[in-house]
């Protein structure tokens, strides 16, 4: 009886362990950066009226980051082309938050861009993320 108990115990282990990897390896949609300093990077895009505000926070790995530097960026669609509106930097060893007001124009798609160098004892890594929204 034990013997068949553990053989029934094992079948379902097997069977539960094998469906638990085909559902991770199904999920295709799942994308998540993997970093070394950088624990996220967000980027956010407002409208009140006429004035747009960009704001990006990067966070840092605790104990491992020493670093952040970054350059937020907003741009304004023409046609297909983007056109350079205005940018704000900033650096710092602990969570960076950057803010960047822009005028803007009803009807317009802008776009906030924030690259990032991010730093530790072995070297630094460096990534970019963006935000569209057009100004309601």
């Amino acid at each position: 009886m034990k013997k068949i108990l553990a053989v029934i115990f094992a079948a379902v282990m097997i069977v539960t362990f094998a469906t638990g990897v085909v559902a991770a390896a199904g999920n295709s949609d799942l994308v998540a950066p993997c970093w070394n300093y950088m624990d996220s990077i967000e980027v956010n895009m407002t409208f009140s009226g006429n004035v747009g505000t960009a704001t990006a926070t990067i966070t840092r790995i605790y104990g491992v980051t020493t670093n952040i530097e970054a350059t937020l960026s907003v741009y304004e669609q023409d046609g297909s082309d983007w056109v350079f509106v205005d940018s704000a930097s900033g650096s710092s060893a602990r969570t960076l938050f950057l803010e960047l007001d822009f005028d803007a124009e009803s009807g317009v798609t802008y776009k906030a861009v924030v690259d990032v160098t991010a730093y530790g004892e072995d070297g630094s890594e460096s990534d970019s993320s963006s935000r569209t929204k057009t100004c309601p």
